[in-house]
């Protein structure tokens, strides 16, 4: 990651939804930790999806 974008970045509010497998949205939570982009403290507790079929 570039210095410039480093020192220049802001940590905006976000809402983001991830519908997939449980183990799909852990693994991108998990991702996104690496990069860091969101604490695993900062997303909310898992629900169940209402299945569409």
């Amino acid at each position: 990651m570039s210095e410039t974008f480093t020192r220049n970045f802001k940590k905006q509010p976000t809402q983001h939804t991830l519908k997939a497998p449980r183990q799909s949205v852990i693994h991108s939570m998990q991702m996104l930790y690496a990069l860091g982009y969101a604490e695993i403290a900062e997303w909310t507790p898992l629900e169940r999806a209402a299945c569409s079929e």
